[in-house]
């Protein structure tokens, strides 16, 4: 399956993956563009003010077509499992799960969308912790707000996990070997 105007490679059913964004008030913000999600449907864009910023893998570059771009580093950002807290934390991350779709770069570490979709957001283990603004967003986005322990079993209602084939091998660095996410034979990607 590919996408009729540009002919680029796109995954044939959504893609489950996993991301934080940040709480501020009673909004979420995606932690490094500082994107707010006000809609379960967020379309990437490169953005100027993320030109230059440099991403994991590369340098942003400034190119014509659609994000993602293999060359730079736009695209909505998603891990292939959830992530997991790390102490104290400074900011108020917010975990959830994304079902992505269209234009899809591959790294060894995680994904860059074209579109992704909140399936679930993520309550915190402590109801102390900004529930309330977490269930008020989940309900105005119109998606399930469950306990971290959930997260993993009510993505897979929206989609499927990326086939442990395509990730690249974590021996290999990314940008020598990164790909875009292609239909395999039997519908499975």
């Amino acid at each position: 399956m590919t996408r009729w105007d540009t002919g680029a490679p796109v995954a044939p059913e959504p893609v489950i993956g996993y991301r934080d964004w940040v709480l501020i008030g009673d909004e979420i913000l995606s932690p490094l563009a500082r994107t707010p999600w006000r809609e379960a449907v967020m379309r990437a864009e490169c953005l100027p003010s993320c030109r230059a910023a440099r991403g994991l893998w590369r340098g942003a570059t400034h190119h014509a077509g659609p994000a993602p771009d293999p060359s730079c580093v736009c695209g909505i950002y998603a891990l292939f499992t959830p992530p997991r807290r790390r102490g104290r934390e400074r900011l108020a991350l917010v975990r959830g799960a994304v079902a992505l779709s269209g234009r899809i770069e591959v790294h060894r570490r995680g994904m860059r969308a074209e579109l992704a979709r909140i399936v679930a957001i993520g309550l915190p283990a402590s109801p102390r912790e900004t529930h309330g603004a977490l269930v008020r967003v989940a309900e105005r986005l119109e998606v399930a707000a469950v306990r971290p322990r959930e997260l993993e079993a009510v993505a897979l209602a929206h989609g499927r996990p990326l086939a442990p084939a395509l990730i690249p091998d974590p021996g290999v660095a990314d940008g020598a070997r990164r790909g875009r996410l292609r239909r395999v034979r039997g519908g499975r990607a």
